[in-house]
């Protein structure tokens, strides 16, 4: 089992409506075993890093930017168990692997908690150290469990009172459709100056052009949805890394 001389857990939090809710249940049932939690803003637990020593760290992803991170943190006698919060939708397992994971960012960890066999056998290629994989389930799925059903009634009655019948759009386009055109992670091939150094080293053309044509599709259909079913709220949900005009634009011709 992993643990630590003080049974010290840090649960850091990227995105607030992702992650948040998920992360408060997985620190309540650790509190409960006579864990100490730290729950907080990432930046802000990375900033203080240095005033908690022998902890272990419950990190979101895999990526190759951690590695400063951890190489610090490890320093201050930190311990790294997590999992990557996007793994269970992709296009492909190995661009699943390219874009998502990268195997000097394991050889950090002490345990990598899997969604579910799937997750871990996308993850076994590029395990080079070995690293322990469990098959655990993801605390972002244990909010669906039934005995949590109640928990967000009042604001789901809320949001019924609210807006009534509704057609709601989860949006995932930041890639494509940012706040800044200049932080596009996937322009069309014929825009790839607007590529960034960072972004270049996974960029894929044909995945590039499949996910603006998508977005297209997305664009022409809400207004024939407004149109056809009137007597229905249209709500769109962007992806917290997009930007709002093009759908603002939208909305300014519908009621």
């Amino acid at each position: 089992m992993l643990r630590s001389d003080h049974q010290k857990l840090v649960i850091p939090i990227e995105l607030y409506s992702r992650e948040f809710d998920a992360k408060l249940l997985l620190g309540c049932l650790a509190a409960e075993q006579g864990w100490k939690v730290t729950l907080g803003e990432k930046l802000a637990i990375h900033l203080q890093l240095h005033k908690i020593n022998n902890c272990i760290y419950i990190a979101k992803d895999f990526f190759i930017h951690r590695i400063k991170i951890l190489r610090l943190a490890e320093s201050f006698g930190w311990r790294f168990a997590g999992w990557d919060e996007e793994a269970i939708v992709y296009y492909s397992p190995d661009l699943y692997r390219k874009r998502r994971i990268d195997p000097e960012s394991l050889a950090y960890f002490n345990m990598i908690f899997a969604w579910g066999n799937d997750n871990k056998k996308n993850l076994e290629p590029v395990n080079h150290h070995h690293v322990p994989i469990e098959v655990t389930g993801n605390p972002r799925a244990d909010l669906l469990r039934p005995e949590f059903n109640t928990f967000f009634l009042p604001e789901i009655d809320n949001i019924l009172h609210q807006h009534g019948d509704f057609i709601l759009f989860n949006s995932n386009f930041g890639s494509v459709n940012p706040e800044n055109n200049m932080r596009k992670r996937l322009p069309l091939p014929s825009d790839k100056l607007l590529l960034s150094k960072s972004a270049e080293k996974n960029y894929d053309p044909e995945l590039a052009i499949y996910r603006h044509r998508l977005l297209d599709h997305f664009v022409k259909l809400i207004p024939i949805l407004a149109q056809q079913l009137p007597q229905f709220k249209i709500i769109v949900r962007p992806h917290p890394a997009e930007g709002y005009d093009l759908w603002l634009n939208i909305a300014q011709h519908h009621s």
